[in-house]
């Protein structure tokens, strides 16, 4: 079961994972602000609540996993995208959505062509807007391999508060 700690003030995942980590050690790797709303993070304010959650098995559905995407609003399928490049330094678009289609409820093996098509449109306005950058590099296997990572900290962070506000009104 995975461990999630969060922001109590903006929601914000600080750390999530299977694997147990020292509270302090999160508190510290983010200098005890939370990047996202920069309230203070201390151990004194710490509540925890523990939550059993049921297992359910995700349907494997390419196409199920397209509409759910076509479905969301823009703004909360570019911000789930932020939230993954928050966890990953650096990101392929195969890694976003083979993520997005798990937060969505599916589970797919491999990115297929069809869902690319449907995320390259957010990766490639955040590009546009020089938020996030690429880096092309050249496998052994002489296969190249496009690795997305963000290139303006002030707005990525400015774009991800105004994505959050528009998503909680809705």
């Amino acid at each position: 079961m995975p461990i999630i700690i969060k922001c109590s003030s903006c929601g914000f995942i600080l750390y999530k994972s299977n694997q147990p980590k020292p509270i302090e050690d999160i508190l510290m790797q983010w200098g005890f602000r939370c990047p996202c709303c920069m309230s203070p993070l201390s151990l004194d304010e710490m509540q925890f609540k523990c939550e059993a959650r049921e297992f359910r098995k995700m349907p494997r559905s390419p196409s199920l996993c397209i509409e759910a995407i076509k479905s969301k609003p823009e703004e909360q399928v570019l911000k789930d995208i932020l939230d993954i490049f928050i966890h990953e330094k650096e990101v392929t678009l195969s890694r976003i959505c083979i993520q997005l289609c798990l937060n969505y409820g599916y589970y797919v093996e491999t990115a297929i062509d069809d869902i690319k098509n449907v995320v390259f449109p957010f990766i490639e306005k955040l590009l546009n807007d020089s938020i996030i950058d690429r880096k092309v590099i050249r496998r052994a296997n002489g296969n190249l391999i496009t690795w997305y990572f963000i290139k303006d900290v002030d707005k990525f962070r400015q774009l991800y508060l105004d994505l959050l506000k528009k998503v909680q009104n809705k």
